[in-house]
């Protein structure tokens, strides 16, 4: 097989450096932690860049990726440890696995992607941009559109004191659409 990528650890590392994440990321992750909500960081992308974009920014959170493992020299291989044949978005990372392995009251997805729309249509709710966003809209799923996650964790605190406010989840059904 030919090598997608040749790069020294460094080089790889150096790369994984230029990455940065959204910078309400951390508000987003704090705010929830302190309701008392668990997150999950499910990619498709590799568990190497996730590592290190988490570790540089102080953020403790639990992840599953695709694993990268560095063979020697400048040679990888690309391992897809969450892979499913039954896959109906053929994700490296099969990420409906893990919702439909959870224990929970509610799911709710945060995604850009095609590897998040089987996760999606399991959601109680998504909040959604790029490809994601269309599917959403397409399929008539309940969401809302974001660009950052500053505007997400807006979105979504509003989202979730009106429906602990009605106390019927299916009342905030309609607030998305």
């Amino acid at each position: 097989s030919s090598d997608l990528v040749r790069a020294t650890p460094a080089e790889m590392d150096a790369f994984i450096g230029s990455v940065e994440i959204d910078p309400g990321f951390r508000t987003f992750v704090d705010t929830f932690r302190r309701q008392g909500h668990s997150l999950f960081v499910l990619s498709d992308g590799l568990d190497r860049t996730i590592r290190s974009v988490l570790d540089r920014d102080g953020i403790d959170l639990p992840y599953f990726a695709n694993h990268l493992q560095w063979r020697g020299g400048d040679r990888w291989r690309l391992a897809f440890p969450h892979a499913k044949t039954s896959c109906t978005a053929l994700a490296g990372n099969c990420k409906c696995t893990f919702a439909d392995g959870w224990p929970r009251e509610l799911v709710i997805a945060v995604g850009d992607g095609r590897s998040d729309f089987c996760l999606a249509e399991r959601a109680d709710l998504v909040l959604a941009k790029g490809a994601l966003l269309e599917h959403c809209r397409k399929t008539d799923l309940l969401h809302f559109g974001f660009e950052t996650f500053d505007e997400a964790t807006g979105l979504l605190s509003r989202w979730l004191d009106t429906r602990d406010a009605a106390g019927d989840a299916r009342f905030a059904r309609g607030l998305g659409k």
